[in-house]
């Protein structure tokens, strides 16, 4: 079977090892030999629910594939603003492999195959791999201790409960390093709906 090139986005706020897990999973699912993840940007704003920008996204997830995470596959991440995944940048790299988008959440699947069709108008091949988010199985055969949502992961880095085991050596570097980072986090009873319109926006944007 030939191995594939996988391209996946989201805002991995932080990046767990939950996120890892599914990566993995899909990984394992398609044999692929690299996998592109593109996180969502944060307009240079850090938001409550976006703490970090999308660039030290990027960053973190390289860095936690290069430290911290045994995998058979290459990752490259890239910082990304919008849903639309002909908006992707570098998605023109990538696309002469004709990658397989994969995702666990309904409207990326959704936005993914009106992209693929906008794609295949110029020549290029796309296919997208969708499963729900309730499929548990990514996590049962990890081989790290998963926490599965992000918000978790913050709430518990806001209020000093146990979440470094949920992430990577290098994320759990990162914020522990980074006080603008952890200054962004508020409870979840405190936070203000209308900061995250421009974040929003830019999720739903085809």
């Amino acid at each position: 079977m030939d191995e594939d090139v996988l391209v996946t986005r989201g805002r991995y706020q932080p990046f767990g090892n939950h996120h890892a897990a599914v990566v993995d999973h899909f990984a394992g699912k398609h044999d692929a030999d690299t996998v592109y993840i593109f996180a969502d940007d944060t307009h240079g704003e850090r938001l409550p629910t976006s703490p970090a920008m999308g660039g030290e996204v990027a960053d973190l997830i390289e860095a936690s594939y290069e430290s911290d995470y045994d995998a058979s596959f290459g990752v490259e991440a890239f910082a990304h603003d919008g849903l639309n995944p002909f908006e992707y940048g570098n998605i023109f790299s990538v696309l002469g492999d004709d990658p397989v988008f994969f995702t666990r959440e309904e409207d990326f699947a959704r936005n993914a195959e009106r992209g693929k069709r906008v794609l295949e108008s110029f020549g290029y091949s796309m296919d997208v791999d969708y499963e729900p988010r309730n499929d548990e199985a990514p996590f049962e055969k990890f081989g790290y201790p998963v926490e599965a949502s992000s918000t978790s992961i913050r709430q518990g880095i806001l209020n000093g409960d146990e979440w470094r085991r949920y992430v990577s050596d290098s994320v759990e570097e990162f914020v522990d390093e980074n006080d603008e980072f952890r200054e962004a986090l508020v409870p979840e009873d405190d936070q203000d709906a209308s900061k995250h319109v421009g974040l929003l926006k830019s999720r739903l944007s085809v």
